[in-house]
């Protein structure tokens, strides 16, 4: 039990510091991108204010990964609907990046961005009935909304694969 314990508390503990440090690189990676393509002239120009939003933008994105590793985990409903799990899940994508743990993922390419962008609105909007899949029904609320300031920020954003592949690696592994 002592030993199940402290499993836990370590487990818990590696987790923060992957989110914190994800959280970092991540608001780092959303402000390049609005640098690369114009949005701003450069960090140093944003205003404290500005800057509370990339925070809040990249804390939101890490999260909302979270709760859907943590949604694919517990509803066998997501793990029954093949076309989610094969096309769009967190879980299918970090399978993905896990299963070539030697591929160099590119820095010119932002498909695993797109991929997990998809995920969002599928979590906002939900997943209509196709086939012989039910639906998907959307979570509801501002969490997952595009609406926001920050759920525009990352709609908006076009992250390289070899960030969000790292970043994919950071939070689901220890």
């Amino acid at each position: 039990e002592r030993e199940s314990r402290l499993h836990a508390e370590k487990v818990s503990d590696d987790l923060k510091q992957a989110v914190f440090s994800a959280a970092e690189s991540l608001a780092a990676g959303l402000i390049a991108d609005a640098e690369t393509r114009g949005l701003i002239t450069s960090a140093r120009a944003l205003s404290e204010a500005q800057l509370l939003i990339y925070r809040d933008a990249a804390l939101t994105a890490l999260y909302r990964i979270l709760f859907i590793l943590y949604a694919e985990a517990r509803d066998a409903r997501l793990e029954a609907h093949r076309l989610y799990r094969e096309a769009y899940s967190a879980q299918g994508l970090l399978d993905e990046i896990l299963g070539s743990p030697c591929r160099v993922w590119p820095a010119n390419r932002c498909s695993l961005w797109e991929r997990i962008r998809a995920l969002f609105r599928i979590y906002d909007k939900g997943l209509p009935q196709v086939s012989q899949w039910e639906h998907i029904p959307p979570r509801g609320g501002d969490f997952f909304s595009s609406t926001t300031a920050e759920g525009a920020l990352l709609d908006a954003a076009r992250l390289p694969d070899r960030d969000v592949a790292s970043l994919m690696v950071a939070l689901a592994t220890t």
